[in-house]
């Protein structure tokens, strides 16, 4: 995609210039750019993979531990956290 952006003549099109520049500037980087992709998933019924859904009678402490459980557990596997409602 990147080099077909560079080839490309954008012409007087300010999003098309945008885009030439971004591959352009792509390509001066892309040999030094590495990528890592990681997955992981833990066995059912692991303990802090499971977040069982606050309810109305249980503890507004309880509701929080279980928030701040989910939070550091998404800061740790870099996945935007979700508050529960």
């Amino acid at each position: 995609m990147w080099q077909e952006a560079a080839a490309l003549d954008p012409g007087d099109d300010p999003a098309l210039r945008s885009f030439h520049d971004e591959g352009v500037r792509s390509l001066e980087i892309f040999g030094l750019v590495r990528r890592v992709m990681a997955t992981a998933s833990a066995p059912l019924g692991h303990p802090h993979m499971s977040f069982p859904s606050p309810t109305v009678s249980e503890p507004a402490a309880e509701r929080d531990r279980l928030i701040e459980v989910s939070r550091m557990w998404s800061r740790r596997s870099g996945v935007a956290s979700a508050t529960p409602c």
